[in-house]
């Protein structure tokens, strides 16, 4: 999967990219739940 974002900083770029590794399988699992969610 890729995800691209724009972000004001370079210090939010590196947040992103720290918590992205460290919760990437709870963070891809919540994109997939939101997007088969019915309505």
């Amino acid at each position: 999967m890729e995800v691209d974002v724009t972000v004001a900083t370079k210090n939010q770029a590196q947040r992103i990219c720290s918590n992205w590794k460290k919760n990437v399988n709870s963070i891809v699992a919540e994109i997939f739940n939101v997007l088969v969610k019915e309505e």
